[in-house]
């Protein structure tokens, strides 16, 4: 069954940089990120998780290079 939603023009672009990056559809997307929800519910967020999920060319090189140097 498909679902018409509604969301901003900037969650989209978050939804589509998660998407891009893990070669997944928006349903796997979102999937994916409510299944982080619950499994973070009482719980640390597992930062390997998270991993893929922004691709090398939008990591911020200064702000890279400051986490290297350690601020």
């Amino acid at each position: 069954m498909v679902k018409v939603i509604t969301i901003r023009d900037d969650v989209y672009a978050s939804l589509y940089k998660i998407k891009r990056a893990k070669d997944m559809s928006f349903s796997e997307v979102l999937e994916y990120l409510v299944t982080l929800e619950h499994q973070r519910k009482g719980k640390r967020t597992d930062m390997l998780a998270l991993a893929g999920t922004v691709s090398r060319d939008e990591v911020d090189k200064r702000l890279l290079d400051r986490i290297r140097r350690g601020f």
